[in-house]
């Protein structure tokens, strides 16, 4: 989805609805001044909606039923007012942020939770190795042809090319500093670059943005988690699927709330199960290990049934145990035929997953072939390896 465009639209149609308010109001009073909105209406408005829950359908009711309780509470002591709301406000913000509706919500998960856990690890434990779950997916191509970014006059990355084969992975290396994530970024359609192009299957993605790539089939991880934190784990995978209704169609689908989502939830929960997440699904990222964490964006990044995926460090900060786990997803992805580019600092982790690597040096392009002759490559030993790799 263009995130700009929807950003715009949602800040349209709230100062539409605010507009239309004020007008109904106007012509309800037959008067307006500025002491018909003061401060703490302002603010009771925003306890409203924090005390209730952001982002909750259910929230914005819940909060107006305990504000009108809470005014009826405070109604001998006007002069204390903007005090209460005050401390109402920071205690809400500080103790549970998600709100009373929010709450709610947690405290039903911990318990289905505390019911289930045997049943989901059992289930994972069946199920986290089924590839059919996924399905055959159909990767493509990468070229990278003669790519140039520059900041301010500064080269991050300086005439760059490389192929990624179809079906195969593809590391990235090279030191902090070579322009590796750059160039990711550019491939992602992130930034623009200066000079060069990119080909996704044989065609010029030129200068279309990173919704046109996602439709094309390019999905990517970020070096830093993305996860939305108020979003169930189950929710942040649902992102990651192709809508198969238009607007309206879904509108109507929620208005009705018949199955709304019902097969989404369930592509979501087969994905979580395939990468042995099923049992964390209705949890919070929050609520989960950092390792657990970089194996829901991934699970979300899949749930696009990409064509090639960009990995950009997904074992950064991950212990042994966890990479390990990592590695087995990525090798599941190439026999399901998926393309992998992959930007990563562990060596052994690289040599190991690769079938080709390539390596960026101060933004130039110093090599490209298998693990084997990267790490005999003695350009490659001078700029990054150094002498301490076995090969």
């Amino acid at each position: 989805m263009r995130v700009a465009v929807w950003r715009a639209a949602a800040f349209a149609a709230a100062a539409l609805l605010a507009g239309l308010g004020g007008a109904l109001f106007a012509h309800q009073s037959g008067y307006i001044g500025s002491d018909a909105f003061s401060v703490r209406l302002s603010i009771s408005l925003l306890i409203a909606a924090v005390i209730g829950g952001l982002g909750l359908r259910s929230g914005p009711l819940l909060g107006t039923a305990l504000l009108m309780a809470i005014v009826e509470v405070i109604a001998g002591v006007e002069k204390l007012g903007l005090i209460i709301y005050g401390s109402i406000l920071l205690i809400v913000l500080l103790v549970f942020p998600q709100g009373a509706a929010g709450l709610a919500q947690l405290l039903r998960r911990r318990l289905r939770w505390g019911a289930g856990t045997g049943k989901a690890a059992a289930l994972d434990a069946v199920r986290s190795g089924d590839v059919s779950v996924i399905g055959r997916l159909k990767g493509t191509s990468l070229s990278v042809q003669s790519v140039t970014k520059r900041y301010a006059g500064v080269t991050a990355v300086n005439r760059a090319s490389f192929d990624v084969a179809p079906g195969t992975v593809h590391g990235l290396i090279g030191p902090n500093g070579a322009g590796k994530s750059t160039l990711i970024n550019v491939i992602a359609g992130l930034y623009r670059p200066d000079e060069g192009g990119v080909l996704l299957g044989g065609r010029d993605l030129g200068p279309t943005d990173t919704a046109a790539r996602s439709r094309a089939g390019l999905a990517r991880t970020f070096q830093n988690l993305q996860l939305i934190e108020a979003l169930t784990v189950r929710d942040n995978v649902m992102l990651g699927i192709t809508p198969t209704r238009g607007l309206a169609a879904d509108f109507a689908a929620w208005w009705r709330g018949r199955d709304f989502e019902h097969s989404e939830r369930a592509e979501a929960h087969a994905i979580l199960a395939f990468l042995g997440l099923a049992g964390v699904a209705d949890r919070l990222p929050s609520e989960l290990s950092y390792g657990h964490r970089k194996l829901v964006e991934l699970a979300r990044a899949i749930a696009q049934r990409p064509r090639l995926m960009l990995l950009d460090e997904p074992i950064a900060g991950l212990n042994p145990n966890e990479a390990q786990a990592i590695a087995g997803v990525i090798e599941r992805l190439r026999e399901l035929g998926v393309t992998v580019l992959l930007v990563e600092h562990n060596m052994e982790f690289v040599m190991r997953l690769c079938d080709t690597v390539s390596v960026l040096d101060h933004g130039e392009l110093i090599a490209t072939g298998t693990p084997a002759e990267i790490q005999r490559d003695e350009r490659v030993i001078r700029a990054y390896l150094g002498t301490g790799v076995q090969t």
